[in-house]
């Protein structure tokens, strides 16, 4: 019985190293991904199987590029967030271009009713032929799945050729637009809305007190994200409440200018032991810098504790 590890730095090194150990003919392989007017495809993903079982996968650089190790010829499967998904027959060690459908482009310009900038999520939904999006997984900051979140109202994203439905919105104390689009392949298609304010909610505050994201080590949603999701649903008050450790929502409102937007303060989850029984959320606290867990109370089995 034979056992081999193999170390390295991501999936796709891994892989290839197993595919040299087991093949003494062994070749790089150069991919280049572009679109149908020759722009280059960053971050295209580039899957490689052989008699259909996946032997490497990554994703092409800022020259829509990527250098893969294979022992045999096979099907590349290369997809895009913004573009059509195409396979391709490769071969080991030539160089292959891959060509994807040009995508299309929405330029966004969302105001409130004077005309200012105003956060808002966008929901692009496809209609008759045309799929749903996916821009990016639940890992995402502005764009998860078919969902857009901006700070200002203002972006430009790189879509599907096709007819979406789109509703814009900002919580529920703002009516919704819903626009039909157009987008072209290889133009741009302008979506503009303003949100009026119709429920007025004096001596109220919109709040979450339990909110948190990839640090807490239970999901892989990005804290960045997660404060774009916050401001995208009008909550007005936030405090940070990761698992078992203190945190700040504070770096990611000032990186967006947006601190008069959503009041925060440093908080925690703590989980303790028995963990069904015993979740606290607890806010305001003192962040700590370079203590364990932020400087916040550990976990014991006595919750007065």
């Amino acid at each position: 019985l034979t056992r081999r590890f193999y170390v390295a730095s991501d999936l796709r090194r891994l892989q290839e190293l197993a595919v040299a150990n087991n093949n003494d003919d062994v070749a790089e392989k150069g991919v280049a991904v572009k679109d149908s007017l020759g722009k280059p495809v960053v971050d295209a993903f580039v899957e490689v199987s052989v008699d259909k079982k996946l032997v490497t996968a990554g994703k092409t650089d800022e020259r829509g590029s990527i250098r893969l190790r294979l022992a045999a010829a096979g099907e590349a499967t290369v997809s895009s967030p913004a573009h059509q998904p195409l396979s391709q027959t490769i071969g080991k060690s030539e160089l292959s271009t891959v060509t994807l459908p040009a995508a299309g482009t929405v330029v966004a310009t969302i105001t409130n009713s004077d005309g200012g900038p105003t956060p808002c999520k966008v929901q692009f939904r496809g209609t008759g032929d045309t799929k749903d999006p996916f821009f990016f997984d639940k890992s995402g900051d502005h764009a998860v799945g078919n969902l857009y979140y901006s700070h200002n109202g203002k972006f430009t994203l790189d879509i599907p050729p096709g007819d979406y439905d789109c509703t814009v919105s900002y919580g529920p104390e703002y009516d919704i637009v819903e626009q039909k689009l157009t987008v072209e392949s290889g133009s741009k298609a302008t979506l503009t809305a303003k949100l009026v304010r119709s429920v007025q909610t004096p001596g109220f505050v919109s709040a979450d007190f339990h909110s948190h994201s990839s640090p807490s080590g239970d999901n892989v949603s990005s804290q960045f994200g997660r404060v774009l999701n916050l401001l995208g649903e009008h909550v007005e008050y936030a405090p940070c409440t990761e698992h078992n450790r203190l945190s700040s929502y504070t770096p990611h409102l000032k990186r967006l200018g947006v601190e008069h937007l959503l009041g925060t303060c440093v908080g925690m989850e703590l989980t303790s032991a028995p963990l069904p029984t015993s979740h606290f959320n607890a806010f305001p606290l003192k962040l700590h810098e370079h203590r364990q867990d932020g400087g916040g109370p550990v976990a014991d089995p006595n919750p007065e504790l």
